[in-house]
């Protein structure tokens, strides 16, 4: 819940900063020189560090990070673990129920990947991945 929080303060200071997210099917419009590849330079990092417990949807945060779809997906704050819930909820499950970017977020999935205005600094700022990372 303190990381929700988190993100939800995080969230409203982007927003005074960088504007409202602009919700796409691909967050990066223009690809530079050099860019990082999904599956050659950071697949192994995430392997190494984060998929322990970030592989499958039975993480608390049901973060994926297993491929660069279920990096877009995001997150949700809806518990998946707690003994109160005695009633199965709606499934969402990756390619199935919600296909583009816009259904994700109209299903409470927020980002980690900034969708604000790209420069590399709000590409940073703007990430809610990097600022766990960081």
């Amino acid at each position: 819940m303190v990381v929700v929080s988190c993100a939800v303060m995080a969230e409203r200071q982007l927003n005074e900063r960088w504007g409202e997210p602009q919700v796409r099917d691909r967050i990066v419009d223009t690809l530079p020189e050099n860019i990082p590849e999904f599956h050659r330079d950071i697949k192994p990092i995430f392997d190494k560090r984060c998929v322990t417990c970030h592989a499958c949807y039975d993480g608390p945060c049901q973060l994926k990070l297993s491929s660069y779809e279920c990096l877009d997906r995001g997150t949700s704050d809806e518990r998946v673990y707690g003994g109160t819930r005695i009633l199965a909820v709606e499934p969402s499950r990756l390619r199935v129920d919600a296909k583009a970017t816009e259904e994700r977020r109209d299903r409470s999935y927020f980002p980690v990947l900034n969708e604000r205005i790209q420069t590399p600094e709000s590409n940073l700022y703007g990430s809610l991945l990097y600022g766990c990372l960081s």
